[in-house]
């Protein structure tokens, strides 16, 4: 797509979104990069549509990068909202100083993009010469783009390393409209420049309709996976589902939350989904009941006071 297809647009071209990302701080430039990430998921549909057996390998370590980006955004985005007086933007680096959770998911990231990387060498060699290799290739491409999401989310990660990563994905992915589509309503939200990287994680993933290899990619592959008996994968379908449509969770995206999916031990998630999700299930499930309790603490106090 040139610069000049479509003059609603505003970033068509390699140029122009670099232009754009230099106008922004890094916690806005790795949200545009986690969300442009997130939008690539269903495109493994394809491939576990076709073999769901040969496929499945691939969705926790495509969906663990995806899910260890999101979180250090989320971070670096509350971390830059917290930071708003010092009148500087927040880092990947300053936030790894200022906080020891952002240096624990920085291992979180590290250790995700080795679990791509290897599940994706490993699947090279599994579909060669076979039906589904033409499948398979969106799916590698989707856990492509989710490593270079991690890695734009890492420690040494940049504008640069944001740029590269959103270039590279829009190559595969066609992703101009979206991409810009968020740009423009960072420009223009109902938000202080300092929230509005967390204001923009909080918004639905597509601004607008989504294209329906996304939308039906996505229906296919949730069916496919909530149907697995004893692998509880409605822990990581709600939470997609939550991304698509904020609107059914009734908070905002928590850093902490984020953190808890990532951090159960390796040996987790080397064993597969039918012992880490029910493990993820359960951790989440005791800090929402411990949220509640809090919840109903509180609205006791207030009680007391109005006696």
């Amino acid at each position: 797509m040139t610069s000049g297809a479509n003059d609603n647009l505003l970033i068509g071209d390699p140029e122009q979104l670099r232009q754009a990302l230099s106008a922004l701080s890094p916690a806005e430039v790795l949200a545009l990069v986690v969300r442009q990430a997130l939008r690539t998921l269903p495109a493994a549909s394809l491939w576990l549509d076709q073999d769901e057996e040969e496929a499945l390998p691939m969705v926790l370590p495509t969906i663990r990068p995806l899910a260890a980006a999101h979180a250090m955004a989320l971070e670096l985005a509350a971390h830059e909202a917290a930071r708003a007086g010092d009148g500087e933007h927040a880092t990947p680096a300053t936030l790894m100083m200022a906080t020891a959770d952002a240096g624990l998911l920085a291992t979180d990231v590290e250790a995700a993009v080795k679990h791509a990387t290897a599940a994706i060498s490993r699947a090279t060699s599994v579909v060669a010469n076979r039906r589904t290799q033409a499948a398979f290739v969106h799916a590698r491409n989707a856990c492509a783009a989710a490593v270079r999401a991690a890695y734009a989310a890492s420690a040494g990660a940049d504008v640069d390393a944001g740029y590269r990563a959103l270039a590279q994905m829009m190559q595969l992915f066609d992703g101009w409209a979206p991409v810009s589509a968020d740009v423009q309503a960072l420009n223009g939200a109902d938000a202080p420049r300092h929230q509005r990287a967390l204001w923009l994680l909080g918004q639905p993933l597509w601004l607008s309709r989504a294209p329906g290899w996304a939308s039906e990619g996505w229906k296919a592959m949730r069916e496919i996976l909530d149907a697995r008996k004893g692998e509880h994968w409605p822990v990581w379908t709600r939470w997609y589902d939550a991304l698509l449509d904020p609107g059914v969770l009734a908070q905002a995206p928590s850093p902490r939350l984020a953190r808890l999916r990532l951090q159960a031990p390796e040996a987790f998630w080397r064993q597969g989904p039918a012992v880490l999700n029910p493990a993820i299930g359960a951790v989440l499930a005791d800090e929402e009941e411990r949220e509640l309790a809090k919840a109903k603490e509180a609205w006791e106090r207030e009680e007391r006071k109005d006696r």
